[in-house]
């Protein structure tokens, strides 16, 4: 089975790769900044230069099996040159290889979220920045069918995944009120 991986020099993805490289086989998007975090012989590496014209080019070639999506930017405090990093990472990268996915559409995709979107409530509430661009990217994946997963990391405990389907979604809003007539009064 060929799997394209997203987020490979992170813990997760890094940790995905030395478990599966024998049983699949794993072509890893990287940034040409991490390219050599990425042990060598333990699968292909795609170095992703940020345009959409590439991943084309990738998809027509290879024909993957499935997309695990884990990659992410985090910065508890961006500064304006990271919101951009967190933007191409946790948006445009996710939405080009949607695009790409056109051209040799796969049998499944998979996303990872942040429990940091709900912040601990039943709906939608975001933690911080991190946080509503991971939701950005699941809003553009909403009316696909593809499985997210929602990872709850905290400190001292071991983490927790679960299907996104298995949150509930947030209430519609309320309707507005009826416009005041400030003249039959």
């Amino acid at each position: 089975m060929k799997l394209l991986l997203t987020g490979a020099s992170g813990f997760v993805g890094s940790n995905f790769i030395a478990k599966w490289h024998q049983k699949y086989q794993i072509t890893a998007i990287v940034r040409p900044s991490s390219e050599h975090k990425i042990p060598k012989n333990s699968c292909k590496i795609f170095v992703y230069d940020g345009e959409i014209e590439s991943l084309i080019a990738l998809f027509e070639k290879e024909h993957f099996d499935g997309i695990i999506h884990l990659a992410t930017c985090y910065y508890p405090n961006p500064k304006p040159k990271e919101i951009t990093a967190m933007m191409e990472a946790n948006i445009t990268l996710g939405t080009q290889i949607l695009e790409a996915m056109r051209v040799s559409p796969p049998k499944f995709f998979i996303n990872t979220l942040t429990f940091t979107q709900y912040a601990n409530a039943p709906t939608y509430k975001p933690a911080n920045l991190y946080s509503a661009t991971k939701q950005a990217f699941f809003s553009i994946l909403e009316n696909l069918r593809l499985e997210t997963l929602k990872s709850e990391n905290t400190p001292l405990k071991e983490p927790k995944t679960e299907l996104l389907s298995n949150i509930p979604s947030p209430p519609p809003p309320p309707p507005p009120p009826p416009p005041h007539n400030f003249y039959s009064q």
